[in-house]
């Protein structure tokens, strides 16, 4: 990151939370994973995760998988593989993490909202 970065003064926080909620005027920015950065805009929908370009970053995934179990390693392995070879993992992460192909849609109707008016629309 300090190359990709060079110039900026980076600094390790415990969470994003203060800064998301407007606590930390001293920071322009947080760097987080794609999956976390996305996890915390639900909670923060004000915010988005914005993934550098052309350097994207993926986080390898990883199994924890006891030494003496070869044939379910294996398996997995040959899993993952098809999965990358046949775009799944790209689509995935097309969908999951950069948003694309979302839209916005109308809220189910609902007897709260549209009958007894005790909700906004």
């Amino acid at each position: 990151m300090k190359s990709m970065l060079a110039g900026t003064e980076l600094i390790r926080i415990e969470s994003p939370r203060p800064f998301l909620r407007g606590r930390r005027p001293d920071l322009d920015a947080v760097l987080f994973g794609a999956l976390s950065g996305s996890a915390w805009t639900l909670v923060y929908p004000s915010y988005a995760v914005a993934v550098p370009m052309p350097h994207v970053i993926r986080f390898p995934l990883g199994f924890i998988l006891p030494d003496q179990d070869g044939d379910w390693r294996q398996f997995l392995d040959r899993w993952v593989e098809v999965q990358r070879s046949t775009g799944v993992v790209d689509r995935l992460y097309a969908h999951w993490i950069l948003g694309e192909g979302a839209e916005i849609t109308q809220p189910r109707w609902s007897i709260v909202r549209d009958v007894l008016h005790w909700a906004d629309p």
